[in-house]
């Protein structure tokens, strides 16, 4: 049974008579709704234990939704931490909500349970910053697919505890179910996850993380991805195989954008390395320097570099010392194109100069030309009169 998308605008838990059926959410199976959705959250704080028979959640263009779940923070001094349950939804799929901004809030005082829930797919949600806490990823330990697309501001996928959650959480945060992870056009995504605590993610056999040009490393602290995981990147498809930080920072240094100038290469790579260096991983002087040399456009800098190495000056150079020849050179580089334009700009000037001057010479000739033709004219009238006496 579907309920059309309009009762859920009700406020009230009242049942209420829906084509001759007494209704309320307790019948809710599959919830579609859009933009005919005007209330801040889909699903009250005080509907949640009725949703037991809910499957599928499918919400497209509802722009004033902040709030899958609402979870309220008021809480009595004699209560107790209270479970809800979620014994049946296995989809939620999100679209074009620009006010999201939570799935739902994480809290120590009542728990969302999604036991069976194993689609999760999020796609053009701009406010949303993140996914999951810490906590609420043992909320959904059955999760096998987990797809975001085009969130603009998301910046992490679970992120540290709100600061004012108690929520308890394990040393080891683990997805024991996620086989499916897509991550795409996030351009401000820095990280799956990057608290202290160490990731697992044991299930996973394919990773995508395409045009997300923000993301540094996977997790700060330790993730553990099996080995025969699929990376798939703008950059081409891998297997894992090794620290998944080390090799999304590796395949970012190797990779050379169409059109990308000299500066912005500069700039990636300084940060490249702080970055790496922040996190513990080294490299050779002289690999840093051959990748970063293979980053620059070649029909700029080909001769420079191998002028460089025929003074053999370029085998004693580390990445810093040549960063630092290759912005001098671009200095001088611009110098010599602001003079040649200079240079170019003085003699268009003065072939404009000449122009004018050689305008005036030949309206100076068609007069003198005029003046010549009516003094012979009158030459020829005076001979006639002449003649005529």
């Amino acid at each position: 049974m579907e309920i059309p998308s309009p009762s859920l605008n009700c406020k009230s838990s009242s049942p209420t008579k829906l084509e001759g059926r007494t209704w309320s959410f307790h019948n809710l199976i599959q919830c579609k709704i859009d933009n005919s959705h005007k209330d801040t959250k889909i699903f009250p704080s005080n509907e949640l234990q009725q949703l037991e028979q809910l499957e599928t959640i499918h919400a497209h263009h509802c722009d004033n939704v902040e709030e899958v779940f609402e979870v309220t923070s008021e809480v009595t001094n004699n209560e107790s931490q209270t479970n809800v349950k979620f014994p049946k939804l296995r989809e939620v799929d999100l679209k074009y909500i620009h006010s999201l901004k939570y799935i739902w809030k994480s809290n120590q005082w009542r728990t969302l349970e999604f036991r069976n829930l194993t689609t999760l797919s999020i796609h053009g949600c701009r406010s949303l910053e993140h996914v999951f806490t810490c906590s609420m990823v043992g909320c959904v330990m059955q999760l096998q697919e987990l797809h975001i697309d085009w969130c603009v501001n998301m910046k992490v996928i679970v992120k540290e505890e709100e600061e004012d959650c108690d929520a308890e959480v394990s040393e080891i945060i683990e997805f024991r179910s996620l086989k499916s992870l897509q991550l795409s056009r996030l351009p401000r995504l820095k990280g799956f996850y990057l608290g202290k605590k160490d990731f697992t993610l044991p299930s996973l056999d394919t990773l995508v993380i395409s045009m997300c040009p923000e993301i540094m490393v996977f997790t700060k602290g330790h993730s553990i991805i099996p080995e025969q995981t699929i990376l798939e990147t703008s950059f081409g498809s891998f297997n894992v195989g090794e620290d998944i930080n080390s090799f999304i920072l590796t395949k970012k240094q190797e990779v050379s954008y169409p059109g990308e100038s000299t500066r912005c290469i500069i700039e990636r790579y300084k940060h490249l390395v702080r970055s790496m260096s922040i996190i513990g991983i080294t490299k050779a002087s002289k690999e840093w320097v051959e990748k970063f040399v293979s980053a620059l456009p070649q029909e700029e800098w080909e001769n420079y570099i191998l002028n460089l190495k025929s003074s053999g000056e370029f085998s004693r150079l580390a990445i810093g010392q040549l960063i630092e020849k290759i912005e001098e050179q671009m200095k001088i580089n611009n110098e010599k194109k602001e003079e040649a334009s200079e240079i170019k700009e003085f003699v268009e000037s003065g072939s404009s100069n000449s122009a004018s001057v050689c305008s005036k010479c030949d309206n100076f000739k068609t007069e003198n030309d005029k003046v010549l033709k009516d003094a012979e004219s009158l030459t020829l009238e005076v001979k006639k009169l002449e003649n005529m006496k």
